[in-house]
């Protein structure tokens, strides 16, 4: 079994990863170690991925209790906790409870923020079922609900005790999936490690060690600042804009695909802002040129954006407040933007589809 030890102030934890590793006894052999009972939280359409799992479990005698709601953006919020809780509630699970987020990052901030709440603090495991979810929401503990005012605006800091990847799930995932996490990755080189940018150009398909290699990048930020003080905020680059994006749109567009948008938007807000050289700002656009990203830009109403920018988390005393980049793997953080420079760079790059 490998394993990569995140290592943070408050604790430590370790993601295992391997192919084939939801057929395994690993996961239900660990888990037995930390709780009497558990809760598989995953959606409704993901429940076969749950089977094995539930068998195992069943094997060993061990009370275990699935627990689905319907995927999608729209489905992240207060009510359907509450209702997940209410069910857990009505089965009588108490402190001695581990939940298992098995899924993709709705599921795993669902889950997380369920299990830093319930009964004021229970453990729990995330099993990634997508690659946006393997290098983004699995490392760093954010958990989080949506609500009509923005993208994860309520929610709290709480760590697994594990990670679990199993590489093999990655073969159900069509491409639009692969791309979601694949502009993670992505995101992760502009930010801090140059060297894997040219790499991710022209590699041909998403390895296992590339996976790796991204996570460890998120790992080194994580253990310098966990709870998101300084050095962590170089992480939202690309995300003010693309949550501002995903919001507007009521969540009918995909976080990657947002996140195209973001970064690129970002992208020229630093160079706008003299910080990002043309020249670097042209290579990260032509990146996405020709991985052929740029189709279909969505069409939206800039007041829309700032809106819900004017909301984000990240602004301080009223102020809009950026990552941005100075050179591709290097970036730096709260930044203020008065609103005329980010309609700008919407115009520059969403063109006619901004109304």
């Amino acid at each position: 079994m490998q394993k990569l030890n995140v290592n943070l102030r408050t604790q430590r934890f370790s993601i295992f990863y391997e192919n084939n590793l939801l057929k395994t006894d690993f996961i239900v052999d660990f888990c037995k170690k930390l709780a009497a009972n558990f809760v598989i939280i995953t959606h409704a359409n993901l429940e076969f991925l749950a089977k094995p799992l539930i068998d195992k479990f069943n094997e060993k005698n061990v009370n275990v209790k699935l627990l689905s709601f319907s995927k999608g953006e729209i489905n992240k919020t207060k009510k359907t906790k509450d209702d997940l809780e209410n069910k857990m509630l009505k089965e009588n699970f108490t402190k001695d409870t581990l939940i298992i987020a098995l899924g993709g990052g709705i599921v795993i901030d669902m889950a997380g923020f369920i299990a830093s709440t319930y009964m004021r603090g229970i453990p729990y495991i995330i099993i990634p079922t997508t690659l946006l979810a393997m290098v983004d929401a699995s490392v760093g503990g954010k958990t989080a609900v949506n609500t009509k005012y923005g993208k994860n605006l309520i929610g709290t800091i709480y760590h697994p005790k594990a990670v679990f990847i199993d590489f093999d799930v990655l073969k159900s995932l069509n491409e639009d999936e692969m791309n979601n996490g694949y502009i993670e990755m992505l995101k992760h080189t502009l930010i801090l490690k140059r060297k894997y940018f040219e790499k991710l150009l022209f590699s041909k398909e998403i390895t296992p060690k590339q996976i790796i290699d991204s996570l460890k990048i998120k790992k080194q930020i994580i253990e310098k600042d966990e709870n998101e003080k300084s050095f962590r905020k170089i992480l939202n680059f690309g995300h003010t804009i693309a949550h501002a994006i995903e919001a507007a749109l009521d969540y009918e567009i995909a976080h990657g695909k947002a996140l195209v948008y973001g970064i690129l938007i970002e992208s020229h807000l630093s160079y706008h802002m003299n910080l990002l050289p043309y020249k670097e700002f042209k290579k990260i656009f032509d990146f996405f040129k020709f991985k052929k990203l740029l189709n279909n830009a969505p069409k939206i109403s800039k007041d829309r954006i700032i809106e819900f920018i004017k909301r984000d988390k990240k602004n301080i005393f009223g102020k809009n407040r950026f990552t941005l980049l100075k050179s591709i793997g290097k970036s730096i953080i709260n930044v203020e933007i008065i609103e005329n420079n980010i309609v700008k760079s919407l115009l520059v790059i969403l063109g006619g589809n901004i109304c």
